[in-house]
């Protein structure tokens, strides 16, 4: 239930991230069903993972007061030079 009153917005938070991100994540495995069927490749790769992960990780050392992180990703490899 969500509640806008007084120029609030109220509502509960889900506990689990499957409650919040139901939607989204069945929609992009879709995606990718729909593009394997077809023979072709779509959605998020693992150079995107690679990306997350490099991102959250400076994230919570920045988090645990060690300042502003900087980010550097390898290049990515030639397979993915199409897609990036």
């Amino acid at each position: 239930m969500v509640v806008k009153r007084d120029g609030l917005y109220r509502g509960r938070v889900p506990a689990d991230w499957r409650e919040h991100f139901a939607h989204a994540y069945d929609a992009e495995l879709q995606q990718w069903v729909d593009a394997a069927s077809a023979g072709v490749a779509a959605g998020p790769s693992s150079w995107d993972g690679y990306a997350a992960t490099a991102v959250t990780s400076a994230g919570v050392q920045a988090l645990h007061g060690r300042g502003g992180i900087e980010v550097s990703l390898r290049p990515p490899p030639d397979l993915y030079q199409a897609m990036v």
